[in-house]
């Protein structure tokens, strides 16, 4: 089967590839030497002369072995002795989880998604396109230009310190936005089941724009156990109070709402779930 990478964690991959190798070959070199002369009779026939010139073409060829391979020869150790790596195929939740023990690797198809609170939080998100546009808004009309019904070229005292306020605040949320550099995550839930996984995932190894509640398999080794009721943040999110009311006053509509989902919902997991490294999501 052909695998459609969302996310593969290349150095993890090729850690674990290596113990079940017994030794990394994450590229070979192999290297062909040609020699050739040519030889002659000197013309001094009485002395018996005779010279020689040598050489040799070298060519070298390196042979580099794909994440994909990697993890291709992964899951065909965990299919041919899958106690021998802690390895658990996931067909019944509610037993395979409760059994499982941190340190082991699992995997499982569910339905996976970045919560709605740190698609908006995190680098590039929602919050951030909002706030560059609306900086490029500001200093539009901060320049004399027209926008959205505001007239830059005439604006009286009370008009010139609201735009001072709002470029100073759309400045504000910006800096916050970029020092608390949150992390993305993914939460996978089943409807056959209570359990949830969740982990965070590094930008730099996304493979996919987005993972919004679609259908995948996750694999990841267990790094904690929930126990039922047990709750714990998904990912910190600094400063997340003074940023929620910056959005706020914004005055988009869905973002000012107390109830809304993109500031409600996300920020916690509750138990039973496991918190997972994540390796790989693919379908």
């Amino acid at each position: 089967m052909l695998y459609g990478f969302v996310y593969l964690n290349k150095p993890t991959l090729a850690g674990y590839a290596a113990q079940v190798d017994g030794g990394l070959i994450a590229e070979t070199k192999t290297r062909q030497m040609k020699k050739k002369s040519a030889g002659g009779t000197a013309g001094w026939k009485l002395l018996g002369l005779k010279g020689e010139r040598g050489g040799e073409n070298e060519r070298t060829d390196t042979f580099s072995d794909a994440p994909e391979a990697q993890f291709q020869r992964l899951l065909a150790a965990a299919n041919s002795d899958p106690d021998a790596i802690g390895w658990t195929e996931v067909l019944d939740p509610g037993s395979d989880f409760e059994s499982a023990n941190v340190g082991e690797l699992i995997s499982w198809e569910c339905d996976l998604g970045i919560p709605n609170i740190l698609r908006l939080m995190t680098p590039g998100g929602a919050a951030s396109k909002l706030m560059n546009m609306m900086g490029t808004a500001v200093s539009g009309v901060d320049a004399g230009f027209k926008v959205g019904g505001i007239d830059g070229s005439n604006l009286d005292a009370d008009q010139r310190a609201q735009l001072d306020k709002a470029k100073g605040g759309i400045d504000a949320i910006k800096q916050l936005l970029e020092g608390a550099n949150i992390s993305r995550a993914v939460v996978g839930t089943d409807s056959d089941t209570n359990w949830t996984v969740y982990g965070t995932v590094v930008d730099e190894h996304l493979l996919a724009a987005d993972i919004d509640a679609e259908r995948l398999l996750i694999v990841g080794k267990i790094k904690r156990k929930l126990a039922p009721g047990q709750k714990r943040r998904i990912v910190d999110i600094p400063h997340m109070s003074e940023l929620k009311r910056g959005l706020r006053k914004t005055n988009e509509p869905e973002l000012t709402k107390e109830d809304d989902p993109p500031m409600a919902e996300g920020q916690f997991v509750t138990g039973p779930a496991l918190e997972l490294d994540i390796l790989a999501i693919y379908r």
